[in-house]
């Protein structure tokens, strides 16, 4: 028996909910708000907000490094057949 779900994953800058992650911090926002999806969802949740602070000691970034806000989903997906039962 097989399960899909789709895990949807929003970031933005604390100050501006309509601005754009800097590339240069994407790595690090994907791999932590997967982390708390994933931490999340192991207590019942199906989604969330989402909070962190990066600092990857960039020229101009501050010694406090730079605060993110977002939000997180998961949508559990219909169940797929077994790989037996699976159309060609």
């Amino acid at each position: 028996m097989s399960f899909s779900k789709k895990i949807t994953i929003t970031w933005w800058p604390a100050d501006d909910r309509e601005g754009e992650v800097p590339d240069e911090y994407k790595d690090a926002l994907e791999e932590s708000g997967f982390a708390r999806a994933i931490e999340m969802m192991s207590k019942g949740f199906s989604s969330g907000e989402l909070n962190d602070n990066v600092y990857l000691s960039l020229d101009g970034e501050s010694e406090d490094g730079v605060d993110f806000r977002g939000w997180w989903s998961v949508n559990r997906g219909n169940e797929l057949p077994d790989e037996e039962e699976a159309p060609e």
